[in-house]
């Protein structure tokens, strides 16, 4: 329960949750609570990476808490390799989105309110609604070049000049949001005889998947049974090769690995 208030920064009645410190103390000192050691090590992670840092102090009285071993400590440091801000009040904090609940779709349970960010990407893959600013084309796309030659030739013939040729190119999703003269935002990609052929959507993850990443996809695909949708990566994490990973993070670093 204490990792999904973290998570998603609120507790089970929608309350914004602000003892994250004194609740995981008391969890820490808990002797009728059976934990392993990455299990502390895992509370200790996400307790930093939630709060956007720690200080100095609160840091090393958890770190004895938790029973966690300098040479498990590394992995710990090494979050900062990945982007996480370790230092409470650090001006190196990046601003963090928080996670919130599913708005899909009422939770059955308390412990699964934290929505993977891949479930938001699969969605708007599925409905052809992704930025094609963050995921740009590598290839124009189907039916690109036969839009754009007759919007051409209908500019040509003085039927609307230029702002068909921008209306064709919005309908497409290329360039801005808003931009091309009139194109609407929520256009899908046309090729001549209607939208975009291919009804299959590979998704694949450099890093790994979770088992929590996993069962967004079949929720997603339940949800759009006319696509075919597919996720890959490079290895299926559980918590602890995670923590094995993270310690192991600066060795490959060094080594070019």
């Amino acid at each position: 329960m204490l990792e999904q208030n973290m998570a998603i920064g609120e507790e089970t009645n929608g309350k914004a949750f602000r003892t994250a410190l004194q609740d995981l103390r008391a969890l820490l000192q808990r002797q009728d609570v059976t934990m392993t050691p990455e299990d502390r090590i895992r509370l200790v992670l996400l307790f930093i990476i939630t709060q956007e840092g720690v200080q100095p102090k609160e840091r090393k009285e958890l770190m004895e808490l938790a029973g966690i071993q300098p040479e498990d400590q590394v992995a710990i440091l090494n979050l900062g390799r990945l982007g996480v801000n370790l230092l409470k009040g650090s001006s190196a904090a990046s601003k963090r989105t928080k996670a919130g609940r599913s708005k899909d779709a009422p939770q059955s349970y308390d412990v699964s309110r934290h929505v993977p960010a891949l479930k938001r990407l699969l969605v708007e893959g599925a409905a052809h609604s992704l930025s094609t600013d963050d995921y740009p084309y590598v290839a124009p796309p189907p039916g690109a070049a036969a839009s754009a030659a007759r919007a051409a030739a209908a500019a040509d013939a003085g039927g609307g000049l230029m702002k068909d040729v921008k209306i064709g190119l919005g309908s497409l999703g290329i360039g801005k949001k808003g931009g091309g003269g009139g194109g609407s935002s929520d256009s899908q990609p046309q090729q001549a005889g209607g939208t975009i052929g291919g009804q299959r959507l590979i998704v694949f993850v450099l890093g790994g998947l979770s088992y929590s990443e996993l069962r967004t996809l079949t929720e997603v695909q339940e949800a759009t049974p006319s696509r075919d949708l597919l996720l890959g990566g490079t290895a299926m994490l559980t918590p602890r090769q995670f923590l094995i990973d993270l310690k192991d993070l600066k060795q490959l670093q060094v080594s070019g690995v």
